[in-house]
């Protein structure tokens, strides 16, 4: 298995693009738990888009984060909890000097053979042969595979545990 990616308490990192301020410094990594229903993917996905506002990324960065985490949160409802609304959600993240750690947690149905849809054994994603005979859900994990880094599947007790890192907001990047 591959190593875990930076630990949800990395150190804060103000980034200096010449392009505005840049993010501020977060002294606390962010929560927000939500029901496993269709409509409150949206409200949380909202939610995170204010709170990550402060930090100042770039309009571009905080759309490439809103994919990637709508993305995951879709799959983990209606994939993981058939669309219930029975179970829950948990995501968190920190800012740090190499971007934007997040993490989601989800008592829902495991992934099929472990591991994440569109991968290949090495880990890398898989791009789509022929997209119009793509099955459903199949190209939002190649998005979430091509947006983010360090990108990670597993089964913790009873909990399927997502994580993954966008390199927003850091020193030098514009």
């Amino acid at each position: 298995m591959p190593a875990d990616p930076a630990p949800m308490t990395s150190p804060s990192t103000p980034r200096a693009t010449g392009c505005g301020p840049g993010p501020q410094p977060q002294t606390q990594p962010g929560q927000i738990t939500l029901p496993t229903a269709p409509d409150k993917v949206r409200a949380a996905l909202a939610d995170l888009r204010r709170r990550l506002s402060p930090l100042g990324f770039e309009e571009e960065e905080l759309g490439s984060v809103e994919l990637v985490t709508a993305e995951a949160l879709n799959n983990i409802v209606e994939h993981a909890h058939g669309g219930h609304s029975h179970g829950e959600i948990r995501l968190t993240w920190d800012f740090g000097a190499t971007g934007l750690l997040i993490r989601i947690e989800d008592d829902g149905t495991p992934m099929p053979d472990g591991r994440m849809p569109l991968m290949d054994h090495a880990g890398a994603p898989e791009p789509p042969a022929n997209l119009p005979d793509l099955p459903e859900g199949g190209f939002g994990w190649f998005l979430i595979t091509a947006l983010a880094r360090n990108v990670q599947y597993r089964r913790e007790r009873d909990l399927n545990v997502l994580t993954y890192r966008l390199a927003v907001g850091l020193v030098g990047q514009g």
